[in-house]
């Protein structure tokens, strides 16, 4: 990068503040005013330090490292080819990823990274889209992922303030400003994507089942969060639905004032939640050859094995949770393990470097913060209050169900540190609720 990128993405910046500042006159109340700016700004900070880094301490000040390096020349590629064969590129873009289209333009796509991978390709196509107005600055295509990340996280951030209205300083922390969210949730990479996505996905099923308002624009946001995670990142979308369905169901029965319906009715209304959730799983999943769930198990041995042995050979920051044999009952034997890898490992004994050191500082606050709720609250208290808040019970199971799907496959604490980053602020806010239940009630009634 020259002095010539640095001055673009300076300009841009300078733009970008200034809508920062025009969406943020919008909020009347000055502390959430005040976290919507910093929050954004952070967001900005994240996406010029991951470019930064990815450039200079992983790439040597020669080009960018990782899989950040592998999107963008793929999208300078198409850049610079839409300048050449614009009716080329739009058709490679905006065309369905097959056979006949890998046939006809094969010259072109050979040299695009993964284009085969919808996931990998998604995120191409995006980044193409945004270098044709950003004059293709690697930052300032950084920026604008970190700011959709951003638009999903404060989605997020203003359902729970909703909620809880006396937590907004907490729910601001646990939302918006969690080291590892700020980094991992910039940058031309798919988290940022997906993190937004979830938001929107988040915030719409709110608006439209509990709230029930903003009912056209809810459903375009959840319709685009729904699209985004599917072509991304099918599995969050996987570990949401069953807890965010059966919150909806729950909400619903918990808000019946007749006590004798309530008992009558509750087993019901949830156990039709829980069906309901679980065959939208199976039909969305079924035939899928990644994540069919009745090959779970055997995919699940043959990741595992996979990165634990390059873990291994190439940065020493593998893992190692147990045998399995490709059975899902193995593989649901070791939950326990891998829901605790994910919330809150790797412990300070298993550092090997400098970012495993920051990974494990966070997983360290996570496990001290859970450990003082338990014991500052009790462990029936707190399973109390679980039960009668249909939210915290949707942030913990999505939590659990997210943590387990992760840490059973991902077998990398490098890695891990950065799937983890969708769950991060529903388990947060979820021990949040529990330990400040005192100061919510009357907030807080039926969720």
């Amino acid at each position: 990068m020259g002095f010539e990128d640095y001055l673009i993405a300076g300009f841009f910046l300078f733009v970008l503040v200034l809508l920062i500042y025009v969406f943020a006159s919008a909020f009347r109340d000055r502390s959430i005013r005040f976290y919507f700016i910093t929050g954004a700004y952070v967001k900005l900070f994240g996406g010029f330090a991951f470019a930064m880094i990815h450039y200079y301490y992983y790439g040597g000040g020669l080009y960018f490292y990782g899989d950040t390096a592998l999107y963008y020349r793929s999208i300078e590629f198409l850049n610079n080819l839409f300048f050449e064969q614009p009716l080329v590129t739009l058709k490679i873009i905006f065309s369905a990823n097959n056979y006949e289209i890998s046939r006809e333009l094969f010259y072109y796509t050979s040299k695009i990274f993964n284009y085969s991978s919808d996931a990998e390709f998604f995120v191409i196509r995006v980044g193409t889209i945004l270098s044709l107005f950003t004059l293709n600055n690697y930052i300032v295509i950084s920026f604008i992922f970190g700011l959709f990340c951003f638009w999903g996280q404060w989605k997020i951030y203003l359902v729970f303030i909703d909620l809880y209205p006396t937590l907004k300083r907490e729910i601001a922390i646990a939302t918006l400003f969690i080291p590892s969210v700020i980094f991992w949730g910039s940058g031309v990479i798919k988290d940022p994507l997906t993190m937004g996505a979830l938001g929107f996905v988040f915030s719409s099923l709110y608006n439209l089942c509990i709230k029930r308002k903003k009912l056209i624009t809810s459903t375009i946001f959840l319709l685009l969060g729904v699209l985004i995670l599917i072509e991304v990142k099918k599995y969050i979308l996987i570990a949401f639905l069953p807890a965010g369905i059966v919150w909806v169901f729950y909400t619903y029965a918990s808000n019946i004032k007749n006590q004798v319906l309530k008992i009558l009715f509750f087993p019901t209304i949830l156990t039709v939640g829980i069906v309901f959730g679980f065959s939208t799983i199976d039909n969305l999943t079924s035939g899928d050859p990644i994540y069919d769930l009745e090959d779970f198990g055997r995919r699940a041995k043959i990741n595992s094995d996979y990165l634990y042995y390059v873990s291994q050979r190439q940065s020493g920051s593998a893992y190692f949770l147990g045998d399995l044999d490709g059975s899902l009952e193995s593989t649901l034997s070791l939950a326990p393990s891998a829901i605790v890898v994910t919330l809150y490992r790797p412990f300070l004994w298993e550092v090997n470097n400098a970012t495993m050191f920051l990974s494990a500082i966070e997983s360290l606050l996570f496990l001290v913060l859970t450990l003082y709720t338990l014991l500052k609250v009790g462990l029936f208290k707190s399973a109390y209050i679980i039960l009668k808040s249909p939210l915290v019970q949707f942030c913990l199971v999505f939590s659990v169900i997210f943590a387990f799907a992760i840490g059973i496959t991902t077998f990398n604490f490098g890695s891990l540190v950065r799937y983890k980053i969708p769950l991060i602020p529903f388990y947060l806010v979820g021990i949040l609720v529990i330990l400040f239940d005192s100061k919510l009630r009357g907030y807080s009634k039926g969720n």
